[in-house]
């Protein structure tokens, strides 16, 4: 027997419950693909191709977004400048950074690292759903029981 036929079958991963998510990623397939598999398993979701747009996105939507997933290398703003600006303006905002490069510099030092966390790419997508579900359910540091909702 193989370890495939003697495994435990994998509960499936964690469902959303309408939670807006902002991708950020200057690449067209991985924000098609990740938008795809988030709205699949109950998330809504906002798109982005850079932290530019991230920023003016997320100024329009500010109460409503959960979580926002950023790449760390794009053009016009980069990760950890996106980050920054984004603590700015929430400094309990939840925070996923990707990256397939293997030491990203994303992290501004008032970022709090119990909502700031990091992948790398490639990552699948039940790493993804397990990590925006885990990094949810932590309170912020102001006390807020949890994300914003619209």
């Amino acid at each position: 027997m193989s370890d495939l036929e003697t495994r435990e079958p994998q509960p499936p991963p964690p469902r959303g419950k309408g939670e807006l998510i902002l991708v950020v990623d200057d690449e067209p397939a991985i924000r098609l693909i990740t938008r795809q598999t988030l709205e699949t398993f109950g998330y809504q979701v906002l798109t982005a191709a850079n932290g530019a747009e991230a920023l003016a996105l997320y100024s329009h939507h500010a109460s409503s977004v959960a979580l926002v997933l950023t790449d760390t290398s794009m053009p016009v703003m980069d990760g950890a400048a996106t980050i920054a600006a984004l603590r700015h303006l929430n400094p309990d905002l939840r925070i996923i950074s990707t990256s397939g490069q293997a030491h990203p510099e994303t992290d501004p030092p008032s970022a709090p690292a119990p909502l700031l966390e990091h992948l790398e790419k490639p990552y699948s997508g039940v790493v993804l759903l397990n990590r925006i579900h885990r990094l949810l359910q932590r309170a912020p540091a102001t006390g807020a029981t949890g994300p914003a909702r619209s």
